[in-house]
């Protein structure tokens, strides 16, 4: 009643237009912008809001209406039903906004920062109000000059400088990839998504991501041609946007997609493939990536041999890497021993027609050798020198075979602890892996009579023995008893690198990695020190990628500089397996020189060679102490058959013919290799 009483008078189109202006904003709005929207100069427009103050809501320079009072001005009728003689008229202020955004944003010299901020993140928004409101044609072409504005590259940059915030970076894109959806603009929906996947900021791909989403949901199956056609590309960042979409589908979309991409992408699509599928499995519901990988499987047929071979790899590769790191989990077992049974038995019917056939031309040279390929490329990765690794010299032979022994963990430590000694002092990779594992079984299964055998190899041992005791503990098997975390304490403590079995069992346990962190942000510490401190964090982040960025995080908080100069590789490698956790991690530090230089790090081999050693390594341990048929046929072999072979060649052909025996002997069925 006051506010009719006291303006009717005063409500002329000009304050009609001021407060409709405000009443449709998305935010407050500065002086500058609000007179450039009213057509006013700044000292007018004031002279306007101070007559009309007491309506306002004023902060600071940014203006804006008490929300009452915008409802009210927005309803068209009063609560007792009588017209609202204030009510403004919405649209008309929409159409104005938008088209004052659009024009602000492609005008030169560049937009004051009130101006620019407010075009920046809500064109779109007033575009989008005017659906149903203008005619068809009107609103055509106003959804194309916002497409063409915000798609430029200079509104990206300018966006970029302005807002600083990850979530406000990314809200126009997703607002206008809902307004092109709304209105069926498919060709633009996807040159966006485009335009965003392949963007040096993490919060536009996350944009894109969502466009791609929102695309799929859109158009269903006609989507997808387009995001197989992403996940194809040779760049990897739009291909990971691509994958990371593909696994957030409906199951048979998921499938048919997936399908796609495995079949006509090159080894590294579907290493790509492989990997976020793994990486699904661990994050995603596992139940809907379980009955993904099971449709893939039902596509394998002898009678579509183009397409047999690239998916019997990536379900190889996925299930190899899903199972070795999560090998004490019986339902993952479970879970693989069912997929490749229904491959052996219902796909390729090993069973009933010609096995020696069907051996010699899909299992041996995709299933099989696969695995001794992966447990080959696992135990001799990091050795530049492995091609000389064969023939073994007679006093190599003699001590592989005394550990080899060993691994049955009943036999006493004493009986091969001098020649398990020699194998941790090698300068063969292998060797070392071989004398860790027959530490870590009886580690694992009577830590105490070990520890003071443990401590005085140690004492004795040189650098090399030392790090292989230390890494003879990085297995994280739920059985690793309690008394693991204080004894690599004092180890660790005394040696310049490997961190990696101290943070995983941190990361256990759920607590910080408060010697990492501590190491890490200490001015005191030795270069070379923090260097394998880094790196070691690094790795134990593809695993626990949260508890690992928090390690970084004293450093960065005392030195601005610390992320940029020390620690890319390391987010790169975790970036490769968690893209979202590093990039929110990354975009909270607000440093755009930084997420670039995380983004061009890459780190995806090093990440997948780390994952395949540990969980080769940890799964070699598990097969030791709770599967006797697979210690002697599986792992045994490993290394007795390098005591018989000539070459790497020769030991890849005997160990391929090792795994093909113990199928057959399984009935290929996986699960019985754990009975």
């Amino acid at each position: 009643r006051n506010f009719d009483e006291e303006w009717r008078a005063e409500w002329e189109d000009s304050v009609a237009d001021l407060f409709a202006m405000l009443a449709v904003a998305r935010s407050p709005l500065e002086i500058d912008v609000l007179a450039s929207l009213l057509d006013e100069d700044p000292p007018s427009a004031r002279m306007a809001i101070d007559r009309f103050g007491q309506l306002l809501r004023l902060q600071g320079d940014l203006i804006g209406l008490q929300a009452p009072l915008a409802a009210f001005l927005l309803s068209p009728s009063l609560p007792n039903g009588e017209p609202n003689r204030f009510h403004v008229d919405a649209p008309r202020a929409h159409h104005r906004i938008a088209k004052w955004c659009l024009s602000r944003a492609t005008e030169t010299p560049p937009l004051a920062t009130g101006e620019a901020r407010y075009t920046l993140l809500n064109a779109p928004d007033h575009v989008a109000a005017l659906r149903g409101v203008l005619p068809p044609d009107e609103m055509r072409t106003l959804v194309e000059a916002t497409f063409r504005a915000m798609i430029d590259t200079g509104f990206r940059l300018r966006l970029r400088e302005e807002i600083s915030d990850p979530v406000l970076l990314g809200r126009p894109y997703r607002r206008l990839a809902e307004l092109l959806a709304a209105e069926g603009r498919s060709e633009m929906l996807e040159q966006l998504v485009g335009a965003l996947a392949t963007a040096v900021e993490p919060a536009l791909r996350a944009a894109a991501l969502d466009a791609l989403l929102l695309y799929a949901k859109a158009r269903g199956p006609d989507s997808r041609p387009f995001i197989c056609r992403l996940a194809l590309s040779p760049d990897p960042t739009p291909r990971l946007v691509a994958l990371k979409a593909i696994s957030r589908l409906d199951r048979d979309e998921q499938v048919e997609a997936l399908k796609e991409v495995i079949t006509q992408g090159d080894s590294e699509v579907r290493m790509a493939a492989s990997y976020a599928l793994y990486a699904n499995w661990n994050t995603e519901p596992a139940a809907l990536t379980s009955e993904v990988l099971l449709e893939l499987a039902d596509l394998v047929a002898l009678h579509r041999p183009r397409t047999l071979k690239p998916l019997l790899e990536v379900l190889s590769s996925v299930t190899i890497t899903n199972y070795i790191n999560n090998c004490g989990d019986s339902e993952v077992a479970e879970q693989t021993s069912a997929l490749w049974r229904r491959i052996f038995h219902e796909r390729l019917h090993l069973n009933r027609l010609n096995r020696p056939f069907l051996e010699r031309s899909v299992v041996v040279p995709i299933a099989a050798r696969h695995f001794a390929q992966r447990v080959l490329g696992g135990a001799t990765g990091f050795d530049e020198g492995k091609d000389g690794l064969l023939p073994l010299r007679a006093e190599q032979r003699q001590q592989v075979r005394a550990a080899v022994e060993g691994l049955d963990p009943a036999i006493p430590f004493d009986r091969i602890e001098a020649d398990v000694a020699q194998l941790g002092e090698s300068d063969v990779l292998i060797f070392r892996i071989l004398a860790a594992q027959a530490i870590a079984v009886r580690a694992i299964v009577d830590f105490e009579s070990l520890e003071g055998a443990l401590r005085r190899l140690f004492e004795a041992g040189s650098v090399r023995l030392r790090t292989t005791l230390v890494l003879a503990l990085t297995t994280e098997l739920r059985e690793c008893p309690p008394a693991w975390r204080p004894a690599r304490d004092p180890l660790l403590a005394a040696l310049d690198l490997l961190f990696v079995p101290l943070g995983l069992a941190y990361c256990r346990a759920g607590e910080r990695m408060s010697v990492h962190e501590r190491l890490i942000a200490s001015a005191e510490t030795d270069p070379e020190v923090r260097r394998s401190c880094i790196a070691g964090t690094a790795i134990v982040g593809l695993y626990s990628p949260n508890l690992a960025l928090a390690a970084l995080e004293p450093a960065a908080e005392a030195d601005g500089e610390f992320l940029s100069t020390h620690a890319v590789e390391a987010l790169g490698a975790i970036r490769s397996l968690h893209q979202a956790a590093v990039d929110r991690w990354v975009g909270e530090w607000g440093e755009s020189a930084l997420r670039e230089s995380v983004l061009a790090a890459g780190g995806f081999d090093t990440a997948r060679r780390h994952i395949e050693a540990i969980g080769l390594y940890t799964n070699g341990v598990h097969q030791a102490i709770h599967y006797p048929f697979m210690r002697e046929t599986v792992l045994r072999q490993v290394f007795t058959l390098m005591c018989e072979s000539g070459s790497i060649r020769e030991w890849a052909r005997s160990y391929t013919r090792t795994v093909l025996q113990a199928l057959r002997a399984a009935d290929y069925t996986l699960i019985n290799w754990t009975k």
